[in-house]
């Protein structure tokens, strides 16, 4: 494995089998029932449902995974990720991201 694969695996594991395993296993529960953002947005798609009760399932789903853990900071561990910055980044040399 690579070094990012290999960081990425810790963040992977501290979030979701540290404090935010229960988010983990609700929201693996929600993609399994059809209740992911990508699953809820195909019935638009499909037009088996419209956007408003759509947006109320979605509505839905959000407040559930915040009353579980999703925070602001949780979600900016995997933004910050997706852009490569990580938390121990000093932003020296190695910090690929510095000119972003």
């Amino acid at each position: 494995d690579s070094k990012e694969e290999a960081t990425y695996a810790d963040l992977m594991r501290a979030l979701l089998l540290g404090r935010c395993k229960r988010l983990a296993q609700e929201r693996v529960k929600a993609i399994e029932e059809g209740r992911s953002v990508p699953s809820l947005l195909q019935r638009v798609a499909d037009q088996s449902e419209n956007v408003a009760s759509i947006k109320e399932k979605i509505d839905a789903e959000i407040e559930a995974s915040k009353s579980i853990g999703l925070s602001f900071t949780v979600l900016c561990n995997f933004w910050l990720y997706d852009v490569g910055i990580l938390q121990n980044d000093s932003g020296g040399r190695s910090n690929k991201t510095r000119d972003v």
